[in-house]
């Protein structure tokens, strides 16, 4: 369109239009619109005089500014439009890279889940509902109501070593988790915490909060000399938390230890015999150094 309103600028900046042999014009409809856009408007011929014209070229001239005021409008409007368009895509777009951003920091940050606003919420649901059919789908995993589980966890659960998660449980971002487990209601584990339930399990009780990096073995090896390791018997006692403990930061639980209810594992301690209720251990191994 471009060029073809400069090839009539310039056939009007020429100022031929007077002697212009209707037979001649280039076939071309953009040119002939120009010429007969009224019905007024006639193609000249040889016998035409300098009054017939002149007329010609000034209806000429005032058809073709239309013309050009048309193409005009048309660029603007086009532009516009293109504008909008671009505007309602970057908003799509920044909303998806808001909405991705989000998504992390739930998954690192579990807990914020059930206190997201309503606009959140709808979303986040719908996005917690697929993720966890599928893990129902691929293993042996029990959930319950108002379940968080981060899409970066790992959750493995053969036949005959489910993991039960109650409701309100989140499981945080690179947490590893192979059954027997079972998580009771409003357990917190943040990320990369890891567990193996051996074949006796581990069970964890209601309210308790396992901190980023806490291991929870419920399996041994044998320590035999005379037998390498990779060859020794495996055991298992199984691992037991009860209701509202507290266990720090990169913490360790070995098989067959039973913490009480209440008790509390300070940051870094080895816990390689049983606590008792309310009690505060810390070190390696972990020693009472209170109580709660």
């Amino acid at each position: 369109m471009a060029r073809r309103l400069i090839s009539l600028s310039r056939l009007r900046e020429s100022n031929t239009c007077a002697s212009l042999n209707w037979r001649t014009l280039p076939d071309d409809p953009h040119y002939r619109a120009a010429l007969l856009c009224t019905p007024t408007i006639r193609a000249p011929n040889e016998r035409t005089d300098n009054n017939l014209s002149n007329a010609f070229s000034q209806k000429f001239d005032k058809h073709l500014n239309r013309y050009e005021f048309l193409c005009r409008t048309i660029e603007r409007c086009t532009y516009a439009i293109d504008c909008q368009l671009s505007l309602q895509a970057h908003a799509v777009d920044k909303t998806e890279r808001y909405r991705e951003q989000h998504k992390l920091r739930l998954a690192y940050m579990p807990w914020l889940y059930h206190t997201l606003k309503p606009a959140h919420r709808t979303w986040a649901h719908a996005w917690q509902a697929e993720l966890q059919a599928e893990l129902t789908r691929l293993e042996t995993v029990i959930i319950g109501e108002n379940v968080f589980i981060a899409p970066q966890a790992r959750l493995f659960a053969e036949p005959g070593r489910t993991i039960v998660i109650e409701d309100y449980v989140t499981i945080a971002a690179d947490c590893v988790l192979h059954g027997p487990i079972h998580l009771e209601a409003h357990t917190s584990l943040n990320h990369h915490v890891t567990m193996d339930g051996g074949q006796a399990g581990i069970h964890i009780g209601a309210d308790t909060r396992i901190a980023a990096y806490a291991t929870l073995f419920a399996f041994n090896h044998g320590m035999a000399r005379n037998t390498p390791i990779r060859s020794q018997p495996v055991t298992s006692s199984g691992i037991r938390v009860g209701k509202d403990v507290w266990i720090g930061a990169q913490a360790g639980i070995t098989d067959g230890v039973t913490i009480g209810d209440g008790a509390i594992v300070g940051m870094n301690a080895q816990v390689t015999s049983d606590v008792a209720p309310f009690t505060k251990v810390a070190g390696n191994p972990a020693r009472k150094i209170g109580e709660r």
